[in-house]
């Protein structure tokens, strides 16, 4: 029987020698976001709303959201968010959206140690559930908003939800494009 284990671990060994290197970590860092993922999916019910609200329902997540789509990417662009998160919860935070598919991570071109956040197309399409929850606040809750809020609000009555929905996701793509290229 140790002959037989000895043998296969030589068989795995050279196996993962025929992976390329950088190859390998990829493979083994996808095996790892996976397990993450089953790990912290345990689901309280099959509720569609309770299944969202688990994956992007507390608050840090939605204004990490929010902060990405209104020109934020950075991690010290989060940190100086109005509402201050903690830099604890910040790294929670990107880390959960990142295994859930929402955002992704780009390194800056000039300088590798800054990394760009940006939403995956399942979060861009996040933004018309943002957009009517701004309106819904701006409906029942009078109080003086950001300007940068006031001008999505009034824009928002404009166009109404559904089309300004679609012109900001618009937007953010040529964004992202951006973004993208330029960090290539």
């Amino acid at each position: 029987m140790q002959h037989n284990r000895r043998s296969l671990c030589y068989k795995i060994s050279f196996t993962l020698l025929e992976i390329p290197l950088n190859n390998f970590f990829y493979v083994i860092e996808g095996y790892f976001k996976r397990y993450l993922l089953e790990l912290s999916m345990k689901l309280r019910s099959n509720c569609p709303l309770n299944i969202f609200l688990d994956l992007v329902g507390d608050k840090w997540s939605l204004l990490i959201i929010r902060d990405i789509f209104m020109g934020a990417n950075t991690y010290s662009q989060f940190l100086r968010s109005p509402e201050k998160i903690a830099s604890n919860l910040l790294v929670d935070r990107l880390k959960k959206l990142q295994s859930y598919g929402i955002l992704n991570v780009i390194a800056d071109k000039q300088d590798s140690k800054i990394k760009h956040y940006y939403l995956t197309e399942k979060g861009i399409d996040l933004y018309p559930i943002l957009a009517e929850m701004m309106n819904w606040t701006q409906k029942y809750i009078k109080v003086d908003f950001h300007s940068l809020s006031e001008e999505m609000l009034s824009e928002i009555k404009q166009l109404e939800a559904p089309k300004h929905s679609e012109n900001y996701r618009k937007k953010y793509r040529v964004k992202l494009e951006k973004l993208l290229t330029e960090n290539q």
